[in-house]
């Protein structure tokens, strides 16, 4: 059970009012917080500046943190005498950060040469206290003459606002990483509220994308078609029925990616307008639903990679689509009307593919993320560099968003896109671990440990993004062979039997 540190102060009983319930809870002081991440004994907590900084191997948990834009009110020196008069400061062992804090301020600011700062047993004419001991003291005690809040000194002569935590994590466990949908994950149409929609195709695996619907008033945006035709013709069928007044004038199609199985269906949609980022048309060019039509007719012949192909692959009708590409492309973002709604489009790619296109609905509080994000499966990494993906994520979380439809799995909200973010960061560390120790690609990806992601489909695309993050590395442009990346996935299917 992945185990979160609970700091024990009024102050930041906020971060604990939804407790989930497959967290272990630990309440520990800022000292001992820091101390309990770095022995692993927990996964992830507010841990003190000072000590994440003394940490490498934490990450920050978006920008969620313990600050102050000027008074903190609950970190203090008491004292009997003015700042400049006093001598000693005994100071709480329960922080490092508002230690260095006093320290700074006494170096830089107040230049006090008599201060000196000992720990809480000795005898001082003034103290340091935080938490809720500095509370109490303040609001109940009356012994000191002087108080000093740190927060307000500091912004007093810095302008500036003081942090005195960050949410860090240093690992994560498996249960993190499941149940990440927060709408019934089942085929068809799902009402995201406000005339906004995904349409999802469980289990969202090799080609089982979803798509999304947005309306407002007697207009319509489609946001990526599917595999094949007869799919999006069940899809668009299913749409129509659910906004009939809408469907009838689509603005426009979006497509957020160049992979078949989010533009192959374009044909079918009855509208003027198909839009995608610059990147991805030319990447378009170069993918055909003719290749995959005519690699399935040679698999039976192929061995195990035929046997993986069809197995991927084989559901779908290649051979029934029309193609039709983009004819309004864009660089970086651009945005689209609907109604009175508007859709941002921001471009994120290079990540999954060349192109990667995200579409935002504000009024709705939903974005359409493409290939950014596959919830409860494993990403691919096609094009890269890794880098890009997880801004694209970060990017993501900025949003005032509460409906995150993904190109593959379940509808999830921040959460899922953190659980990415995640998986991004921990495959990037652990093969550049490997490259820099001279691994090889094809004995990386068998090596490193995805245990904590068990519980997520397709797993053998780690083959593919170990390639890809090695080809980074060694600052590569082109990539592999797509056949060979097969056969490797192929490969690592078979040996796990």
């Amino acid at each position: 059970m992945t185990k979160i540190g609970e700091m024990p102060y009024l102050n930041s009983e906020i971060f604990y009012l939804n407790k989930l319930p497959h967290f272990d809870y630990l309440k520990l002081i800022p000292k001992k917080m820091g101390i309990a991440i770095k022995d692993k004994k927990i996964n992830a907590g507010p841990i003190s500046l000072i000590d994440y900084l003394n940490q490498t191997n934490l990450r920050q948990l978006d920008n969620y943190c313990v600050a102050t834009k000027n008074s903190a009110n609950s970190v203090f020196v008491f004292s009997q005498k003015k700042i400049n008069d006093i001598t000693s400061v005994s100071v709480t062992n329960q922080t490092s950060t508002s230690v260095i804090l006093l320290k700074v301020l006494n170096n830089f600011f107040w230049k006090n040469k008599n201060l000196k700062v000992r720990s809480s047993h000795y005898k001082s004419d003034s103290r340091l206290i935080i938490g809720d001991d500095a509370l109490k003291e303040s609001y109940f005690n009356k012994n000191y003459t002087y108080k000093y809040d740190l927060g307000l000194e500091w912004h007093k002569n810095t302008g500036l606002p003081f942090v005195f935590a960050v949410w860090a994590y240093n690992s994560m466990n498996e249960k993190d990483f499941i149940n990440l949908g927060i709408r019934s994950y089942k085929k068809g149409l799902c009402d995201l509220g406000n005339n906004s929609y995904a349409y999802l195709q469980p289990d969202g695996g090799w080609g089982w994308s979803n798509a999304g619907l947005i309306c407002d008033g007697d207009e319509s945006l489609i946001v990526d078609t599917l595999f094949d035709e007869n799919l999006t013709n069940e899809m668009l069928g299913v749409m129509e029925k659910a906004e009939p007044l809408a469907f009838k004038n689509i603005v426009a199609l979006v497509n957020s990616h160049s992979n078949g199985d989010h533009c192959n269906g374009n044909n079918c949609v009855n509208t003027e307008v198909i839009i995608s980022s610059e990147s991805s048309l030319e990447e378009m060019h170069h993918e055909s639903p003719e290749m995959m039509a005519g690699l399935l007719l040679q698999a039976p012949n192929m061995g195990k990679l035929g046997e993986y192909f069809t197995q991927c692959f084989g559901d779908f009708d290649f051979a029934g689509v029309t193609r039709k590409l983009p004819n309004t492309t864009f660089n970086k973002e651009t945005t689209k009307k609907v109604g009175d709604k508007v859709v941002e489009l921001y471009e994120v790619g290079p990540a999954h593919t060349n192109g990667d296109v995200i579409a935002y609905v504000p009024n709705d509080r939903v974005v359409y993320t493409g290939d950014i994000l596959f919830i409860e499966g494993h990403p691919i990494l096609w094009a890269g560099p890794v880098s890009n993906w997880i801004d694209a994520c970060k990017r993501i979380i900025a949003l005032d968003v509460e409906s995150v439809v993904p190109g593959h799995g379940p509808v999830t909200d921040k959460r899922g896109v953190r659980a990415v973010q995640e998986y991004l960061s921990y495959i990037h560390d652990e093969a550049k671990t490997r490259y820099d120790n001279g691994m090889k690609a094809e004995e990386a990806c068998k090596d490193i440990d995805l245990s904590a992601f068990s519980s997520w489909g397709d797993p053998e695309r780690i083959a593919v993004n170990i390639n890809s993050l090695y080809r980074e590395f060694r600052g590569e442009q082109e990539r592999e062979d797509v056949a060979l990346l097969f056969t490797q996935m192929s490969e690592l299917i078979d040996q796990k039997g």
